[in-house]
């Protein structure tokens, strides 16, 4: 139990991650299965509407930022130093905080659906005004929230870890034109998650002003929703392709090898 408390290795990081992504996409296909029982039969009430909504909300974050994208970062853990010769990530402590913040933060989330009111219920794209204090008051989309502040820290940093070590920790003669086809997905994408994620904080923190300090970022009436869609939209683009670019990498890596 210690190793695993304590380590810094790449592999062990990795597989932390990779355990831990599949064990929060069991979660969130649960949230799942949940929404298409309430669906089965017209008229059901299975789930009361604010259920449902949490049930798709949680379910979208969860199974987006949670589980896919983590994967991606596991298999890049675990593989990115083999391939370029690198004893480990250029900041290896750094790499292990990244995971604890990753946890620590769908935990908080999770821990959303025991407050009272219940989770975030706006959609995972959390528009305002839903998200706001009016449509999703209480402590449960509070704590969901704080929980995606933690998750995009963690990714902002294991994206900057990842861009150095490919960039001064490889090997000798592991020159940029030798790099393996998968280490090149996982720049790419490390590189647009160090475009979205930060403007994604950014926005969240907005958003937690508003929910506790009674700001009016999103609260406002003169274009408050609008400027929410801007900050989100500037994540939520890339984020496609950073689910998306990993997975070209694993095939890109292994039909050559076995053609």
């Amino acid at each position: 139990m210690k190793r695993w408390l304590y380590t810094t290795y790449h592999k062990d990081v990795g597989l932390l991650y990779f355990v831990t992504s599949l064990w929060f996409g069991f979660l969130g296909s649960i949230l799942a299965v949940l929404m298409r029982v309430q669906l089965t039969t017209p008229m059901n009430d299975f789930l009361g509407p604010s259920a449902f909504n949490q049930a798709v909300t949680m379910h979208g974050l969860i199974m987006i930022l949670w589980f896919l994208s983590p994967l991606a970062i596991a298999l890049a853990n675990y593989f990115v130093p083999l391939q370029i010769g690198a004893r480990d990530l250029a900041l290896p402590r750094i790499n292990a905080l990244g995971y604890w913040l990753y946890l620590s933060g769908g935990l908080l989330a999770l821990l959303g659906f025991f407050m009272p009111g219940g989770n975030a219920s706006g959609g995972w794209t959390t528009y305002a005004p839903l998200s706001g204090t009016q449509y999703s008051p209480g402590a449960g989309p509070t704590l969901a929230f704080a929980g995606l502040i933690l998750l995009s820290v963690s990714i902002t940093l294991g994206s900057i870890n990842f861009l150095l070590t490919v960039a001064y920790l490889r090997g000798p003669g592991m020159t940029f034109s030798k790099i393996p086809m998968f280490t090149w997905f996982i720049v790419f994408t490390m590189l647009q998650m160090l475009f979205a994620f930060p403007t994604l904080i950014a926005g969240l923190l907005m958003l937690m002003s508003d929910r506790l300090l009674g700001t009016f970022y999103f609260a406002s009436s003169a274009g408050g929703a609008i400027l929410w869609d801007q900050l989100f939209w500037f994540f939520g683009h890339p984020e496609v392709y950073v689910v998306l670019l990993p997975a070209f990498g694993v095939v890109a890596e292994i039909l050559p090898v076995f053609a």
